[in-house]
């Protein structure tokens, strides 16, 4: 549960900085250099576990291997953006910081849209039997539960 992290963060300091732009309140770009970094550590940081599943846990010449390899590099490129935003902020004002965090941030939510199908989601679906990754269907062995009427009370 790492992910919410760096998404709030990064689009929190989107959402500052986009904010000050508008406002001329110098504040709020305070607000979004301190949410930013933050951010790109957190992302960082959830990104550990992610490399471990995708070595590990992916199965290879799959379509999860593919959706994996797309919800990385499209994450990677985000902080690499956000990262690119911050350092351009640091050094001078203007529509480049804003610029690169607008991107950074409509590619975090497509590097998102890639995750919300995880490959471990897939993989334990078909390890437990509920669908099988090729052909998405359910497997038949799995037991049916049936539901017991309750008895009435006779006198």
């Amino acid at each position: 549960m790492l992910i919410p992290f760096p998404f709030a963060f990064l689009t929190g300091g989107w959402g500052f900085r986009l904010a000050a732009a508008m406002s001329g309140n110098d504040e709020l770009k305070t607000v979004s250099r301190h949410l930013v970094p933050a951010g790109l550590v957190a992302g960082l940081i959830a990104a550990v576990p992610g490399l471990v599943d995708y070595l590990g846990s992916v199965p290879p010449q799959s379509s999860a291997k593919e959706r994996a390899t797309r919800h990385a590099l499209f994450n990677v490129t985000a902080l690499a953006l956000f990262a690119a935003g911050w350092l351009a902020g640091r050094r001078r004002d203007g529509v480049l910081p804003l610029t690169f965090q607008s991107i950074g941030t409509a590619t975090l939510c497509v590097g998102g849209g890639w995750g919300e199908h995880s490959p471990i989601e897939t993989k334990s679906a078909s390890i437990t039997g509920m669908r099988t990754p090729a052909n998405g269907t359910r497997n038949m062995s799995i037991r049916k539960r049936r539901w017991k009427t309750p008895r009435t009370i006779s006198r």
